[in-house]
């Protein structure tokens, strides 16, 4: 169990969190859409298998 495994369990919730509440602001509505839509399979295969890498 590294730190890495740690803080992506962490982390990873957190910004979804962060990503539903203040997606139609401004500032992200100007950020690439593929940004998020990546970060969102990235979170699915941590919830899915905890010890996954990209």
């Amino acid at each position: 169990m590294t730190g890495r495994e740690n803080n992506s369990r962490i982390i990873i919730p957190i910004f979804l969190c962060f990503y539903n509440t203040f997606i139609w602001n401004d500032f992200l509505l100007q950020l690439p859409t593929y940004y998020f839509y990546n970060s969102s399979i990235i979170a699915y295969f941590q919830l899915k298998n905890p010890l996954y890498e990209i």
